[in-house]
């Protein structure tokens, strides 16, 4: 793996869970039927949703300097502290910081259905947009395992702020390290990102 170097990564290869957006929306196998009226928008949205989204992915990996007072790197002002960071990066020599998103077309369009009173599919489009995004953060940590995997080490678990002892403001830490701004993401004074529909997280490498 490449350290110190900020790269981008936009050849995701995902699949979105229906089942679990069907879950996620109160339908249970066997439990719950769903009208032909809302199978058939659910179909359109999935369809719809997949046009509407633009996925683009980032990533810089720093080694670690000590572990001593919080998880200090080299080449970086970030300083990882707390019960969360320390059970992760226990057995870690460097760390991965990640960002993806999907782009603000698909929240553009939820905000246009809750304008002209669709509330129903934007719900829908909601409930997909956030199963998509948990989708090409996965296929962004598979590309990341390969990546290790061929100079022989292995990853932890993946961790986002607002988790843990992680706190949310961490988030901010994140967005400057990856120069967010500069694929259209923006951060609010509540340490929000937008697109929403973002996924930040830190991985821990180990050998």
């Amino acid at each position: 793996m490449v350290f110190d170097k900020l790269l981008k990564y936009e050849n995701f290869q995902f699949e979105i869970d229906k089942r679990a957006v069907y879950s996620l929306l109160g339908y249970r196998k066997g439990e719950t039927t769903i009208s032909k009226e809302m199978a058939t928008l659910l179909e359109n949205s999935f369809k719809e949703a997949i046009e509407l989204v633009d996925t683009k992915g980032v990533y810089i990996v720093r080694r670690i300097k000590e572990k001593k007072n919080g998880i200090s790197l080299f080449n970086s002002e970030i300083v990882l502290r707390g019960k969360s960071m320390e059970k992760l990066l226990y057995g870690s020599f460097g760390v991965i910081f990640m960002a993806v998103t999907i782009g603000p077309e698909l929240e553009r369009k939820i905000s246009e259905d809750m304008e002209n009173g669709s509330f129903e599919r934007a719900i829908v489009f909601d409930v997909i947009g956030s199963e998509t995004v948990e989708a090409v953060a996965n296929s962004f940590n598979s590309y990341l395992l390969i990546q290790a995997r061929q100079i022989k080490n292995s990853l932890t678990r993946r961790f986002s702020p607002g988790y843990g002892d992680l706190p949310l403001e961490f988030q901010r830490e994140i967005y400057r390290e990856l120069s967010l701004s500069r694929l259209g993401i923006e951060i609010n004074e509540k340490n929000i990102l937008f697109p929403y529909k973002t996924i930040t997280a830190i991985i821990g490498i180990e050998r």
